[in-house]
């Protein structure tokens, strides 16, 4: 029979695409475009900025339970202390040498030769091995382009960019110099992604973070030091409350789509990511959606995402498409119910 004939063609050749699609996934992974390497926090000494409160902070617990010490850098001299206290009461069963607290109170967008200094003279006191640089320093002003002052463009680009930039650059040839995995993560956003409305400030600074981390992987492929760039999604922080009180109304109508994670889930989810040398750290399957989907030219973090990113990109950018348009008409939705309100008060 003829139609048999071709309908089994037709199997054989997809079955043949789909192995062969899983081979050079496989190869791809194997063969290491970056050699994997697990990271042991226990005994290490991780820096983390913004680790007072929010997702640093979260990140932080989970860290010292794991044996790690800990440097919590942030502004704000009083929340350092309180955040000590609380890390202490949150793991008694240790002690101070066995997983250490350390704080440093320091702008990191101020003067750069003496945040430079200042952190050369901290670390001159601290006798375990860094092994992380964790960014978690961030704030988000959701207004719209033209609401945004230029002084509110550049302040968020200095926190959320200019600042991981420079404790990075800063730490970088500690990290190098350990001799054992490390690893150094930047905490961008789901606006870090995709543009989203009310976003351009904070999605600008987000989006350099990727730039900065791809780029400097490449530059740090023959070491043993590993780049996480997490995707965080809307998430419980003091940070977040504070968000939503200049939150245009449109962006609001966004976010009540989308699931709202605790801090704690984040970095439950990133300290996995940490440990492994996840490159793309994403959070739900929307997140991992996302990821799949804007994954771009950055490191393969396994097979199994390797072949959904090969083999189903195609539908993944149909469903990413539908998710747009449907943001696209809440934007246009949203403009007209204020235009009518507006004509109404006149």
């Amino acid at each position: 029979d003829c139609s048999l004939c071709y309908w089994s063609g037709i199997v054989a050749a997809a079955l043949g695409a789909a192995s062969l699609l899983f081979s050079l996934c496989y190869w791809l992974v194997l063969n290491r475009i970056l050699p994997s390497n697990k990271l042991n926090p226990r005994g290490g000494h991780f820096v983390v900025s913004g680790g007072s409160s929010g997702i640093g902070f979260a990140l932080c617990r989970r860290l010292r339970r794991l044996g790690a010490h800990l440097t919590i850098v942030a502004r704000d001299a009083k929340k350092l202390a309180v955040a000590k206290a609380e890390l202490l009461a949150d793991s008694p069963e240790l002690s101070e040498s066995e997983a250490a607290i350390y704080l440093l109170s320091i702008d990191l967008t101020g003067d750069p030769d003496k945040l430079q200094a200042d952190l050369d003279s901290h670390l001159a006191t601290v006798t375990q091995p860094l092994l992380g640089v964790v960014n978690c320093a961030g704030y988000a002003l959701p207004l719209e382009f033209e609401q945004l002052s230029l002084a509110q463009h550049e302040s968020q680009m200095a926190t959320n960019y200019t600042a991981a930039m420079r404790l990075t650059h800063c730490l970088l040839p500690r990290l190098l110099a350990s001799g054992q995995p490390a690893r150094i993560a930047f905490l961008s956003s789901v606006a870090g992604q995709l543009g989203v409305y009310g976003y351009t400030g904070y999605g600008a600074a987000k989006f350099a973070l990727r730039g900065l981390a791809e780029a400097l992987q490449m530059e740090l492929a023959a070491s043993q030091v590993r780049l996480v760039l997490a995707f965080p999604p809307d998430t419980d922080t003091p940070g977040y409350q504070t968000e939503n009180a200049s939150k245009p109304a449109i962006t609001a109508s966004i976010s009540a789509n989308i699931s709202l994670y605790s801090a704690d889930q984040i970095a439950e989810q990133l300290v996995k990511d940490l440990i492994d040398g996840r490159f793309l750290s994403c959070f739900g399957s929307d997140g991992w959606l996302v990821g799949c989907l804007t994954a771009g030219f950055s490191p393969p973090t396994g097979w199994l995402d390797t072949m959904a990113q090969c083999g189903l990109g195609g539908l993944f950018r149909v469903i990413g498409l539908v998710y747009l348009k449907s943001l696209y008409q809440l934007v246009r939705d949203g403009k007209r119910a204020a235009a009518a309100t507006d004509k109404k008060s006149d």
